[in-house]
């Protein structure tokens, strides 16, 4: 679950940072990119998002056909 936690935040830094690079890029102010700023983290949709995940990764192990890595 501790994976899954840091798999999500890790995904949300991660668009939020190309985010903002990409406002730099089309050359909007400091006072712009901040003024846009995202929302901070929720515990929960966080909790949740990662219960998902963890979920979805059981569920693909009966459901999805196993491959051997080649």
């Amino acid at each position: 679950m501790i994976s899954d936690v840091s798999s999500v935040l890790m995904r949300d830094f991660a668009t939020t940072m190309q985010d903002r690079i990409e406002r730099v890029e089309r050359g909007e102010s400091a006072e712009q990119i901040a003024a846009a700023g995202s929302s901070p983290a929720s515990g929960l949709a966080l909790g949740l998002r990662a219960a998902v995940m963890a979920l979805t990764r059981v569920f693909r192990r009966f459901f999805v056909p196993y491959q051997a890595a080649s």
